[in-house]
């Protein structure tokens, strides 16, 4: 019926108790797969005959008349009272009975599902930036630009924030001190090692952490350095 709504049928295995063990538990696991889904009607089904060759031959209105045959001779069958859903008319009234309780009961959570989603859609699209006002290419160029002159000024110093050039001072000394550690340690003294070593050039730091492989040099070592 192509006005009516859709559904998806999973003609499931019947009985396997008889096979091998992994047959039985793949069997199971697929059976369990497609019964816990939710808005799912279970149904099970006994055929009426082995001979399905000659059970295809059978039109609709002579299946219909079997059944209901079958249902009215047939033990414990032909002693139900409630007889509606018996038969292939019984079973699509009951079956499409039973659809629409389903889908009366899934309207609510499928409209939530629906506002989620619509509301999830909506905050993406309002975090996206807004189109472009110029040719992409000049749009590219002048925020690498400006992303430029913002960190240019964070490296000078010159930006509001200036965290990044105070750490890097404070680097600069550290690394201009060990640099200046690995200078000789030359006191002009006969003596050297009596005598502290000299600061620095700028009068602003004493050489107090030499690296350890400077030596004291007085005025004896560089004379025999010059004359080597």
């Amino acid at each position: 019926d192509p006005d009516a709504t859709d559904l998806s049928f999973y003609d499931l295995p019947g009985l396997i108790q008889n096979e091998e063990a992994d047959t039985v538990a793949l069997v199971k696991s697929l059976a369990e797969h497609y019964t816990k889904k939710e808005n799912t009607i279970i149904l099970t089904t006994i055929p009426m005959s082995d001979d399905v060759e000659r059970a295809q031959q059978i039109s609709r209105t002579e299946s219909q008349r079997r059944a209901a045959e079958y249902f009215d001779t047939t033990s414990p069958w032909k002693d139900v009272a409630d007889r509606s859903r018996f038969g292939i008319p019984g079973f699509v009234s009951d079956v499409s009975r039973l659809l629409i309780q389903l889908i009366e009961e899934a309207l609510p959570r499928l409209r939530e599902d629906i506002d989620k989603l619509l509301a999830s859609c909506i905050k993406d699209l309002d975090a996206l930036p807004l189109p472009l006002a110029n040719d992409p290419q000049i749009e590219v160029l002048e925020r690498v630009n400006a992303f430029c002159d913002v960190f240019k000024g964070f490296v000078n110093g010159s930006h509001e924030d200036k965290r990044l050039a105070q750490r890097n001072r404070a680097l600069y000394a550290i690394f201009k001190r060990d640099i200046r550690g690995t200078a000789p340690d030359f006191r002009p003294f006969d003596n050297p090692k009596e005598y502290v070593s000299l600061d620095d050039i700028e009068g602003k730091m004493t050489l107090t952490e030499r690296d350890p492989g400077v030596k004291v040099m007085g005025i004896y070592d560089v004379r025999r350095l010059n004359h080597s």
